[in-house]
Parts: structure tokens; C-alpha cells; sequence
């Protein structure tokens, strides 16, 4: 069962190394973040700024922040403890606020209004 494993793991680092490749991209000197950062060059940023109660704790903060950080169009996430408030900067149009706020608020957290703030 382990060779199994490390077979299928094998397959995986070959496809990824050959996507870059088939791109053009040298997998061994390509950043790790390189299509997202291809994706959004040029785009619209969006700071999303939301009022989060009930966090208490550092692990309150950093479970708003992982959560929000797998959302799609998610660029960056800070979560302050202390201001009690997820500032979120993502690509214009590819999530909205509203699904921002959502999203914390499913993890049980109260949210206020979100403000947004345009960039280029």
C-alpha cells in the first residue's frame, strides 16, 4: 500500500513539472505562486474590510484568516485581533463581499457592513 502511495505522489510531481514545462516555465526556478500571480497581473484589487465579533483568541483569527485565504479570487487576508476586522484583498468581480461575509460569519462569527476599497 505505501509503494502505492509514493507512486501516486510521483505522478503528481511529474504532471506539475510538466504543466511548467508545457507552459514554458522551468518547474526547479518557478515561483510557487506564479499563476496566481499571472492570473491577476493587471487586474483590479478590491480591499474588502469587515467587521468580525466573537473572535477572542489568536486561533479565532487564524481560522477566519485560512478560511477566507481558500475562497477564490482571495489575494491577501489579515485578520486583526485586536481592531476585530478580516481586511481581505481580492481580484475585482471574482468574489463579492457579501460571500466574504458569509464566509465568516458560517464559521459562527457576528459580521458588520463590508467596506470596500478600489485599487489598480
Amino acid at each position: 500500500m505505501k509503494k502505492a502511495l509514493v507512486g501516486a505522489g510521483v505522478v503528481v510531481v511529474l504532471a506539475a513539472a510538466a504543466l511548467y514545462v508545457a507552459q514554458g516555465t522551468d518547474s526547479a526556478t518557478a515561483p510557487a505562486d506564479q499563476g496566481v500571480e499571472a492570473a491577476t497581473s493587471g487586474a483590479e484589487l478590491v480591499t474588502v474590510t469587515i467587521p468580525v465579533e466573537g473572535m477572542t483568541c489568536s486561533a479565532c483569527a487564524a481560522g477566519v484568516k485560512s478560511t477566507l485565504a481558500r475562497l477564490d479570487g482571495v489575494q491577501d487576508v489579515e485578520v486583526d485581533l485586536g481592531r476585530r476586522e478580516a481586511r481581505i484583498q481580492t481580484v475585482a468581480g471574482r468574489i463579492t463581499p457579501e460571500r466574504l461575509a458569509t464566509a465568516i460569519s458560517d464559521l459562527g462569527y457576528k459580521t458588520g457592513a463590508p467596506v470596500t476599497e478600489r485599487k489598480s
